[in-house]
């Protein structure tokens, strides 16, 4: 599990030892910059990994009930399980005190094309999934369901280029379902102008 999140894991995909990974499964967990370490373990070794919490998200002691059940629940069972809606979500820095968070209530899935998808799970920041396009440590997207957020940075036009070279990697026409995670309210990526990138 990370600390937290940096900006240069894609320096280490060289020299890890994949085989030595494969031959001794862990828990490989996190998001945003691990992205890529995630990423190139599952596509090398093909062990289930993780998009989720770094330690110092669980050290917000504030309304983090909701992403550590689910945290137990991938890592530590076997049990199948069905993910619900969180109440609230926020958008406040992971160190912000609990007294400086505002919460806001959920208002559900919006979604842009309706059906169902089986498929395995692939799931990272997109910015740094996209230093993986092109390389030995791209996962095949083949029958894949698609999970995909971003930093507060990126705008719709910055979006739509990674997103258009997400479906220019092989198999992506074999994609099952694409979910998006919630933009940042620092982006400019509204529902109007996603709707467009997605249609």
């Amino acid at each position: 599990m990370a600390a937290t999140s940096g900006t240069n894991c894609n320096q280490l995909l060289a020299y890890l030892p994949y085989e030595l990974i494969k031959m001794n499964p862990k828990v490989w967990i996190g998001y945003r910059d691990m992205t890529a370490l995630i990423l190139s373990v599952y596509a090398k070794t093909g062990l289930e990994t993780y998009a989720g919490p770094d330690l110092a998200s669980f050290g917000t002691n504030h309304r983090f009930h909701y992403s550590e059940s689910y945290f137990e629940k991938a890592t530590m069972t076997h049990r199948a399980y069905q993910i619900s809606l969180s109440a609230t979500w926020s958008n406040d820095p992971w160190h912000s005190s609990p007294e400086d968070r505002n919460f806001h209530p959920q208002n559900g899935f919006r979604v842009v094309q309706s059906g169902s998808a089986t498929g395995k799970l692939l799931a990272g920041n997109l910015t740094t999934w996209s230093l993986l396009f092109g390389t030995e440590w791209m996962p095949d997207l083949n029958d894949a369901v698609v999970f995909i957020e971003d930093a507060g940075a990126i705008n719709s036009f910055t979006f739509d280029q990674l997103y258009q070279s997400l479906l220019h990697q092989p198999n992506a026409d074999k994609l099952r379902a694409l979910v998006l995670g919630r933009f940042e309210a620092a982006s400019s990526v509204t529902a109007r102008g996603l709707d467009l990138i997605i249609r």
